[in-house]
């Protein structure tokens, strides 16, 4: 294969697991939830519908792949058709005598998503494999050892809300090098982010930042709180300050958005923006917006909190 088609290949087999992952958790009931290799299957119909097309994997739509692997089944040309070259990772084809189930079985994870968004709180939106995926990623119900960010917002308001307790009860001291780690994470201050980035196309008329800019700035927040807690030093037992521990979980949940901040981020730097709210339309599902929205709740949270304990006399 070329560069570009390896390239293809290896984002058609990460949005396959993707959509996989979704139906495994979200639909226990799925009758082809153990036909282990329609996962690879889905891959290849996914990067022979992109070559078909001739565009970008997340550019193809859903309906586009289901027609393609409606077409595999009827002609039976999963094996005699175009190939990619498979990786040790990328999973392996079924026998010819079980590619018709393999291929019935991807259709059915295809086609739920044509009859419209299978995400509680989603609305109907542009029919790409990628905002069907950045959908997927954002619902709120995913377990969060299958990437859900839910969960990640329950432990960072956990932590936050243990470590404030402890405060109030004399049980953690607050002390110089707790403020130094808090004016490092550079919450402590009562100006509003800057939100310059990536730079608006209308900045004079624009009257709020964009969600990418929103989204770039909270992403940007995951390697300055690491920064900040790596600061604290251990007890002398080994264990974490808890300020270290609640930079930690907020880092994780900041960092939950940088799947699709990458995406996006591409895509805007790639295309000729020049209406914001319109683009965003186009490229940001609402379960995405709501877990944007509920982060920047959290984050809020915690700079009050960073605030308040910063104003204590560590001497």
């Amino acid at each position: 294969m070329s560069d570009g088609a390896s390239v293809s290949w290896a984002r058609a087999v990460e949005q396959a697991r993707a959509l996989f992952r979704w139906h495994r958790v979200r639909r226990l009931d799925w009758e082809a939830q153990e036909l282990l290799w329609a996962q690879t299957v889905l891959a290849v119909i996914l990067w022979r519908t992109a070559r078909e097309q001739k565009c970008a994997v997340d550019d193809i739509t859903v309906s586009a792949a289901v027609v393609a692997a409606q077409r595999a089944a009827k002609a039976g040309s999963l094996h005699s058709g175009l190939l990619p070259t498979l990786g040790p990772r990328d999973g392996e084809l079924p026998p010819p005598g079980d590619a018709a189930d393999a291929l019935r079985a991807v259709e059915q994870v295809l086609s739920v998503h044509v009859r419209g968004p299978v995400v509680t709180g989603a609305t109907p939106g542009p029919g790409q494999l990628g905002y069907v995926v950045r959908e997927l990623r954002a619902d709120p119900a995913m377990p969060g050892e299958h990437g859900g960010w839910a969960p990640l917002l329950s432990v960072a308001r956990f932590h936050i809300r243990t470590v404030g307790e402890q405060w109030r009860s004399s049980l953690w001291q607050v002390t110089g090098h707790d403020h130094v780690a808090a004016r490092a994470t550079g919450l402590v201050t009562t100006s509003l982010p800057a939100y310059d980035y990536p730079p608006a196309p209308d900045p004079i008329t624009r009257t709020h930042p964009s969600w990418l800019q929103r989204a770039c700035w909270l992403t940007g927040l995951t390697p300055t709180l690491h920064t900040a807690g790596k600061m604290l030093p251990r007890s002398a037992q080994g264990t974490l300050r808890p300020l270290h521990i609640v930079f930690q979980s907020y880092a994780g949940l900041c960092a939950s958005l940088a799947p699709a901040v990458g995406e996006l981020e591409a895509l805007w730097a790639r295309g000729d923006v020049s209406d914001c709210d319109a683009w965003e339309l186009e490229h940001v599902p609402a379960p995405l917006l709501q877990q944007t929205m509920d982060i920047e709740v959290a984050v809020n949270r915690l700079a009050v909190f960073l605030g308040s304990i910063s104003r204590i006399d560590a001497s």
